[in-house]
């Protein structure tokens, strides 16, 4: 038996024969005017809350208005209009009294009442009685049941990760002959198609520039409250065959892949009843095709309308009765008036015949729905493919599909960036609704019927000669459909083309963008024929209208190649907020092709600066110069070097790094990581026990981090496989030999990315320690990851892995650091030695050490002795008073003007000898505020008048302030440090010939 409703009831039946009253219990209805579902809802209790579609007699005469626009060829803005307009003036003139009595009634759920426009009825939650009262009022065509919505089941899907074809395109497309459109220019640039559906994974590298969302305003092109929830894969996968190319790989998989889509997710069911649940509000489908009439609100503009609605659910099962009904048959109608081409999947319910949902069935008009069946890579049925004729047998058109495109095991994109073969009809009719939009490129001025029309005629007719209920009119040729609209006396519209096309693919930032910057990471591609050697970005939040301003990136990127490129940081407003980048110029002129030329992403932009600080030996520096680099922050951690911004290769750990021969300009960046131990220390913290299953920890990313190592605690020697599983399935494991009981350190070094739902875990092996209570959940590293439970039946308990280490960068990322070089000098080779490498502090703390410069030429000299004091004299010395490690520099210019530098290292041995009064010193002596951004005050309050100066040195020794403050007791001094750059610099006060350093940070 198939999903279709028939009657069991012959006494049912026999009552819906005829047009008069019917009476359950104390209420009548005119079963003309209920639909059998809730007529027999009714029947069984009048007193049940039923939700239930009014529709009003009094409706706009859309087929009139329709052959109005065929007169008079109008556009697609006048019937968008029109249509919207006339619609939204019936229902607010005509819906008001019905409105207040449904208000009103105590038989009616209050917060369900739901005006429509886009055919003039109300959606209501009301007693069955209630109903049957309201079926006799003679302004009310019709009561319908608000009915579950299946999407249309897929097969089982394949896997398709090795079947990437870089530079290629799916069979499918050439099977309907996409690619002879491509080659005259035509991809679906200009056109935009609504997907009602599940929701879309609109990062997916297929989909993400196509998501309309980076031209408009988040509500006008995503109907749901909440984006990036991935509830089914089935959006997904239709919009990857509609639109979905890989841009990096030239990888195509979409018809109309320059097309932009708008999404309408409905929490549908899924025909094994599972119900896809979104966080927050969602429309119905129903709700979602008038949305798709006025996406922006406002009934003055057209070119918010979508060109194609893609459909691949239905109502299973359904009452005969309902192709009378005329709620969708007048949804239809107006979307079809609008210009608008509605397409729906036929189902996957054959072989058997009469196998289509309500919606596929209708048949009051030849293209109105436009279905489409699946055909395999033979041209041959799909098995699945459901056939007609229509269950519907008052229309005109009984034959049912329209037409058939490819579907048997198609490949299209999967959530979170992978691909798989999927079957069904689901993917045949987003193969016409991507046709429909090249066509629709072509062919600006043609309504959506028509277009409808040039793929029906046009089609290769397969199985029965002529039309018939499997393969409707044949297979869709949608080169042969443009031919045949040219032959009808249409002329196409040239494609845009542009010399310097550019394509924006992704935008991202850092996780948090520090000291009011933004660090932006884009990716574009040339879809131009020349090279592209400029770019002006401009950087703005459109949800407060404020353009930040605009960067120029300059490169070279070839024709057909995708290029990620870095940009230089933007000033920004703090806060958390969509920014959108938009490509103003390439190449120092405008881009025609420019919808494609803006990108959104979120941001989180704090007033925290960017660590570390540093600073350099020598702003610029001549060809096989030298230079040192010091980075200097508050944070525990481990400061590292890298070639580059993101990834690259690590050059060096520790607060210096020493650049030599250096040929060019360069870049080097500079980050601060920091180690953290979390999770229960050990079993110890409560009762424990030994488990063997498989089992562990499950956690939540924020930020990128390494899982350096956890503590296990085995009851037995032996091999344990420990294994790291994200939600989307990908494992990395370790397979590790414990070599007796007790305590372990398990090293992983497991990369470990942002996410949800990692589970760390234990699969092969026996006894590892578990802690019955004290779970102590969640645990959490702020803006890291939070460890929240144990595995499956274990939930309850703290599973195996204690005392994790991971390590992480600083949220603000990378420092930049660039070094400037003079190619046309010639840097000086610096020498110079220390009468002492290694020295003793003598009976009074002191000692001294004579250096001597051994570099012929040099004009000028600064000394840096690494004890906060300098020297520009050729041969300085130098007393110490602190025994430790001090790096010694010499930066020496020559003649040309070029710089370079060497290094040594004092040790100086010995024991502090601090002594009182330099104890006294650093108390008398206060700085604020610190850190400081403009001034620093300094109050000194000394017990007896004192010779008193300053000196204000940075990280490598240099000094950029002094001064001399008179002999005074008590004195208050604001030192403006307004132009110094941000950074960490030293303050050596000194009195009567004791000195004393306090830090500063300049912010």
């Amino acid at each position: 038996m198939n999903r279709f409703y028939s009657l069991t009831s012959t006494l049912v039946l026999l009552l819906f024969l005829s047009t008069g009253q019917i009476t359950a219990q104390d209420a009548t209805f005119r079963p003309d005017v209920m639909d059998e579902f809730l007529a027999e809802r009714i029947l069984e209790n009048e007193n049940q809350y039923l939700q239930a579609y009014i529709l009003l007699k009094d409706q706009v005469d859309i087929m009139t208005m329709r052959q109005e626009f065929s007169i008079l060829r109008a556009s697609k803005d006048l019937r968008g209009k029109r249509v919207v307009k006339a619609l939204k003036e019936k229902a607010s003139l005509t819906q008001g009294a019905l409105l207040e009595e449904l208000r009103q009634s105590a038989d009616v759920q209050s917060n369900s009442i739901r005006p429509f426009w886009i055919t003039n009825m109300i959606l209501v939650e009301a007693k069955g009685a209630y109903l049957a009262k309201l079926s006799q009022r003679r302004d009310i065509l019709r009561i319908e049941a608000k009915q579950k919505v299946e999407l249309t089941k897929h097969e089982a899907a394949l896997p398709a990760e090795d079947f990437f074809e870089p530079n290629g395109r799916e069979p499918g497309l050439t099977a309907i002959n996409a690619h002879k459109l491509w080659e005259l220019g035509y991809t679906g640039y200009g056109t935009k198609v609504m997907i009602i559906d599940s929701d879309i994974d609109f990062d997916h590298r297929a989909l993400a520039t196509q998501f309309f969302y980076h031209n408009a305003p988040f509500e006008q092109t995503f109907t749901a409250e909440y984006g990036g929830q991935i509830c089914f894969s089935h959006g997904t996968n239709i919009a990857g065959v509609i639109l979905g190319v890989d841009r990096l790989l030239s990888d195509t998989i979409g018809v109309a892949f320059n097309t932009k889509y708008i999404n309408g997710p409905v929490e549908f069911f899924d025909p094994t009843g599972t119900q896809c649940e979104l966080e927050g509000s969602t429309l119905g489908p129903i709700e979602n095709l008038q949305f798709a009439l006025d996406p922006d609100g406002n009934s003055n503009t057209s070119g918010d309308i979508p060109d194609v609605i893609n459909n691949s659910w239905g109502t299973y099962p359904f009452a005969l009765n309902s192709c009378n009904g005329t709620i969708y048959r007048n949804v239809f109608s107006a979307l079809d008036a609008a210009g608008v081409s509605v397409v729906f999947a036929a189902g996957n319910d054959g072989p058997t015949e009469k196998t289509m949902s309500l919606q596929a069935s209708l048949n009051f008009d030849e293209y109105v729905p436009f279905v489409v069946g699946s055909v395999d890579e033979r041209n041959v049925i799909s098995d699945f493919s459901s056939r007609g004729p229509s269950l519907c047998i008052d229309g005109p058109n009984t034959i049912k599909p329209e037409v058939v495109a490819p579907g048997d095991f198609i490949r299209t994109a999967e959530p979170f960036n992978r691909y798989e073969f999927w079957p069904g009809t689901s993917v045949s009719a987003p193969y016409v609704s991507g046709a429909l939009l090249l066509l629709k490129e072509a062919f600006p001025g043609l309504t959506g019927r028509e277009l409808n029309e040039a793929l029906f005629v046009t089609a290769k007719d397969l199985g029965e000669a002529g039309e018939d209920n499997v393969y409707g009119n044949g297979l869709i040729d949608v080169f042969a459909a443009y031919n045949w609209l040219i032959e009808q006396g249409n002329t196409p519209t040239p494609a845009l083309k542009s010399d310097n096309d550019i394509i924006v693919g992704a935008l991202n930032t850092r996780l948090l963008d520090c000291a009011r910057m933004i660090q932006a990471f884009m990716t574009v591609s040339n879809n131009g024929t020349e090279p592209v050697n400029s770019l002006d970005i401009t950087f703005r939040i459109p949800d407060r209208n404020l353009a930040l301003g605009t960067v120029t990136w300059t490169g070279e990127i070839q024709p057909g190649e995708t290029k990620d490129i870095i940009l230089d940081p933007m000033n920004a407003v703090v806060g958390t907020y969509d920014i959108q980048v938009n490509v103003g110029r390439v190449n120092g002129r405008l881009d025609v092709r420019s919808l494609d030329n803006v990108y959104k992403a979120e941001v989180n932009v704090i007033e925290d600066p960017v660590l570390p600080e540093v600073s350099i030996a020598g702003q610029e520096i001549c060809k096989d110069g030298q230079s040192m680099i010091i980075a200097e922050t508050d944070r525990d951690g481990t400061i590292r070097w890298y070639n580059e911004l993101t990834g690259g290769n690590a050059l060096a750990e520790g607060n210096t790094l020493l650049l030599q021969n250096l040929q060019n300009d360069t870049t080097l960046y500079v980050s601060v990581s920091t180690q953290e131990n979390l999770g229960l220390a050990n079993p110890d913290v409560g009762p424990n026990t030994f488990l063997s299953q498989q089992a562990g920890l499950m956690f939540d990313v924020f930020s990128g981090f390494t899982l350096k190592s956890v503590k296990v605690f085995a009851e037995t020697a032996g091999p344990r496989v420990f294994q790291l599983k994200d939600d989307r399935g990908n494992v990395r494991q370790k397979l590790v030999a414990l070599n007796a009981a007790g305590e372990h350190t398990v090293e992983l070094d497991f990369q470990v990315e942002p996410g949800s739902d990692y589970e760390l875990l234990m699969t092969v092996g026996s006894g590892l320690a578990i802690t019955t209570n004290e779970t102590g959940f969640p645990h959490t590293v702020d803006g890291i990851l939070q460890i929240n439970r144990s595995t499956g039946t274990v939930a309850s308990f703290y599973a195996y892995f204690y005392d994790w280490q991971i390590e992480y960068d600083y949220v603000c990322g990378r420092v930049a650091v660039p070094i400037s070089v003079d190619e046309n000098g010639q840097a000086p080779t610096i020498q110079f030695e220390a009468d002492k490498e290694s020295v003793a502090l003598n009976e009074n703390g002191e000692a001294i050490v004579q250096f001597t410069n051994l570099t012929e030429g040099l004009v000028a000299y600064e000394w840096s002795f690494g004890d906060g004091y300098t020297s520009i004299s050729p041969n300085p010395s130098n007393i110490y008073t602190e025994p430790g490690t001090y790096s010694v520099t010499l930066y020496g210019t020559n003649a040309e003007g070029c710089s370079s530098m060497a290094i040594k290292t004092i040790e100086v041995l010995g024991t502090a000898t601090r002594t009182t009064a330099q104890r006294e010193l650093e108390e008398q002596i206060r700085l604020f505020p610190n850190p400081a951004q403009s001034y620093l005050n300094l109050d000194v309050q000394l017990e007896q008048a004192k010779e008193v100066s300053y000196r204000l040195i940075d990280m490598l020794g240099r000094t950029h302030l002094q001064a001399q403050l008179g002999r005074e007791s008590q004195l208050q001094r604001q030192i403006d440090i307004s132009t110094l750059p941000a950074g960490t610099y030293t303050l050596i006060i000194s009195a009567d010939g004791l000195r004393v350093g306090k830090r500063v940070v300049k912010f």
